[in-house]
């Protein structure tokens, strides 16, 4: 996940995968994130297809490749 570096403006490693810091963010870094979701979206032409979820519950079910094929990521995103 790379929404801190994005919004920082940032190659710095301690920025990937870091969740926690998305809720610090201040206005001016707020607004740059919302302007690359904008470009990646609108004028790149790179459809949303799902959202990260930083954790998950615990789950035993175990999905197989063929599973995973069903989903095209075309179908609407949950809120």
């Amino acid at each position: 996940e790379c929404g801190v570096s994005l919004a920082k403006m940032s190659f710095d490693e301690e920025y990937l995968d870091d969740f926690e810091s998305l809720k610090d963010l201040r206005h001016g870094e707020r607004i740059e994130l919302e302007n690359w979701v904008e470009k990646f979206t609108y004028y790149k032409s790179y459809p949303v297809l799902g959202k990260v979820v930083p954790t998950l519950p615990e789950s035993d079910r175990i999905l197989s490749k063929e599973d995973l094929a069903v989903h095209k990521g075309t179908e609407e995103i949950p809120e």
